[in-house]
């Protein structure tokens, strides 16, 4: 979603102060549920916010409701929250792999107010199959999806010293303060986390792993026997690249060598661009 910045380097921020905020309040929530609440009953908890409420409603306030529902619905707050980043992050991972042509190329398409609303909806209908599907649950899925997510996670960061190595003079919106310690410290973080979820449910995790390679030999097959075919005349964006449309700005992005000027009568509309790839 970098792209959808009108300032890319902006990222950098936004992500340090939510890092830092975010980790400030799971440490502080932490540290509540242990003066709050035995080591045994933060174990055999199934809703530990409702717990820590209700424990402490009970010392201070005579076993009044309210604070547990108040520490309830931060918690579906906060849970909204997440899956509004993960759905719109989601959605976006399909469109960018269909607009690099490794997906349907109906699911490149946006909608009239700039959302990939076709790679949203199988995401929804995805979602919508494995909520249905005998025995699936919050845990099971978040045994499917958490180790996949980490290792995909570890691969993005990863791939900041292969882009670097690969790519030393491409323009790069931003840049990774104190590299490569930020990179090692997330791969470390994630190769833990796969590696603690593999070894407390080994046969959920082996399936998730077993889907996410199967796109190996399908990605052979389709570069064997269906290769890709060259592009038309068609004209790709970088980050910095905006289109004017009735008024409103969209971004689009292409990491390839940009040059500048403006392009006329594209569309028959007037499409001013700061970096333009043909």
């Amino acid at each position: 979603m970098t792209e959808e910045l009108v300032k890319p380097s902006d990222i950098v921020t936004i992500v340090g102060v939510g890092v830092i905020v975010c980790t400030m309040i799971y440490i502080m929530a932490n540290f509540a549920y242990c003066t709050a609440l035995y080591s045994t009953e933060i174990i055999s908890s199934k809703a530990i916010a409702y717990d820590f409420g209700t424990a402490i409603s009970a010392d201070l306030y005579q076993n009044n409701i309210l604070l547990p529902t108040i520490f309830v619905l931060g918690v579906a707050i906060a849970t909204a929250g997440s899956n509004n980043g993960s759905i719109m992050a989601g959605g976006r991972a399909l469109y960018a792999f269909a607009r690099a042509k490794q997906a349907p190329a109906i699911f490149a398409k946006l909608n009239k107010v700039d959302v990939p609303a076709n790679a949203l909806l199988l995401q929804c209908i995805w979602g919508c199959v494995l909520l249905i599907l005998p025995g699936s649950g919050f845990s099971s899925l978040l045994d499917f999806f958490g180790p996949c997510s980490w290792f995909f996670y570890a691969a993005t960061s990863s791939s900041v010293i292969m882009l670097r190595y690969k790519y030393p003079d491409k323009p790069r919106p931003f840049q990774v303060y104190w590299y490569p310690l930020p990179i090692i410290i997330v791969d470390l973080l994630a190769g833990f986390i796969v590696l603690s979820n593999f070894v407390r449910e080994p046969l959920y995790v082996s399936i998730a792993f077993v889907i996410v390679f199967l796109s190996i030999p399908v990605k052979y097959i389709k570069d064997k026997y269906y290769p890709e075919i060259d592009e038309d005349n068609s004209i790709e964006l970088s980050p910095n690249a905006v289109t004017k449309d009735n008024g409103r700005s969209k971004r689009h992005y292409n990491p390839l060598i940009t040059a500048d000027f403006t392009i006329e009568d594209i569309d028959d509309e007037e499409i001013e661009c700061n970096n333009v790839v043909l």
